[in-house]
């Protein structure tokens, strides 16, 4: 049995706390599904958006929707789509909002991918599509 310090180690490891909030947003969702709750993507949204935060230059960042390296990248989840460019390889790049979030991200339409770089997309257990943003040569990042 391990001891209490090494416990408090293993618990204050953000990726170990990154699954640990991964798992219970995955028990909420399943429980609401038993429930007979509509899963909408304004409800998925509002799991994951702002879930954890951080401050970088003085701006609060909404996190949350960075799941064990992975993206929600799903249009379904976003608002206010609007296209910015193409990267190098190609891949259009828009800057967008989380729906009910106020903050602005630039990145990739994960169905966009589906064609041209499927290895880049997963789909979660509440159906919504994700991308491993380091398999292409577009940035997630906030939009100012």
């Amino acid at each position: 049995m391990p001891d209490i310090q090494s416990s408090v180690k293993l618990l204050s490891d953000p990726n170990v706390q990154m699954r640990a909030l991964n798992a219970s947003r995955t028990a909420i969702i399943e429980q609401l599904k038993k429930d007979g709750v509509e899963l909408t993507p304004e409800l998925i949204a509002s799991l994951y958006k702002d879930a954890s935060s951080r401050k970088d230059n003085g701006t609060d960042m909404a996190v949350g929707v960075i799941l064990g390296g992975l993206v929600f990248s799903d249009k379904r989840l976003k608002d206010n789509i609007q296209f910015l460019d193409k990267s190098s390889d190609g891949l259009d790049v828009y800057s967008f909002s989380y729906r009910g979030s106020p903050y602005r991200w630039s990145g990739v339409l994960a169905q966009e991918l589906l064609t041209t770089r499927p290895s880049a997309v997963h789909q979660d257990k509440t159906g919504f599509l994700m991308v491993n943003y380091d398999l292409i040569d577009v940035d997630f990042k906030q939009f100012v």
